[in-house]
């Protein structure tokens, strides 16, 4: 059974919203694209999403990590960038964002001893590694785009953003309480100021359910209550 598993093709699940009397949701399958895989980074465009990276089954259940770049795009998908030395390093628990012409993809673990400082972009279909780095060594961390473009970024120790008008990366300071130190949390941004974190483990792997706000515009955290 695992084996089988192993090999399975991923599926994309898309949740179709449709209105009637009250609000719907449905799912549904999506034709075969990358091979089976966990820890990739994800992100959208407002046309599709994007694919990097990740830990690849094979079909023995070994596994190593990879860096192609897949594209799903009115229903189906498309290698946009294949593996190789002209990607960023293979990595997974990375975060990919989208800003303006270009994808962001930072940080990350490459399943081994090594973890990742590094800030790549990629647009017009090349990969080209930026001068700036993060504040230190990241993976299981979580981002999202505001409005304006700048990259949002929740990592176990700080918040720090990508502008992409100049390819900096600065650590943000932030009021209020703050959530407590996490990793594989999850993140989106609500409104046109405001992200929400939630969910994610401490490092001692202790899990957690609850869910705090940010404002962008004060850099003030404000936990949300059931």
């Amino acid at each position: 059974v695992k084996k089988a598993v192993g090999m399975m093709h991923l599926r994309l699940w898309s949740l179709m919203m449709t209105a009637a009397s009250a609000l719907k949701a449905s799912w549904t399958k999506a034709p075969s694209g990358p091979s089976a895989r966990s820890g990739a980074c994800a992100a959208a465009d407002g046309a599709g999403a994007y694919l990097f990276g990740g830990y690849v089954e094979q079909a023995d259940t070994s596994r190593s990590v990879t860096n192609d770049l897949w594209r799903f795009y009115g229903g189906e998908w498309r290698l946009v960038a294949p593996a190789g030395a002209d990607a960023p390093p293979p990595r997974l628990c990375a975060t990919l964002a989208h800003t303006g012409d270009a994808l962001v993809l930072m940080g990350g673990w490459d399943g081994a001893d090594g973890f990742f400082d590094d800030v790549w972009t990629f647009r017009e279909g090349a990969w080209a590694r930026e001068a700036a780095t993060l504040p230190g060594p990241r993976s299981r961390h979580a981002a999202c785009t505001l409005p304006d473009g700048r990259v949002v970024a929740v990592t176990h120790r700080e918040v720090f953003v990508y502008d992409p008008s100049d390819g900096s990366v600065t650590t943000q300071p932030t009021t209020g309480p703050p959530p407590s130190a996490r990793g594989l949390h999850a993140m989106a941004r609500v409104g046109a100021h405001s992200v929400v974190v939630t969910c994610g483990a401490a490092q001692s792997g202790e899990m957690t359910g609850d869910a705090y706000v940010l404002d962008c515009d004060t850099w003030e955290w404000r936990a949300l209550s059931a």
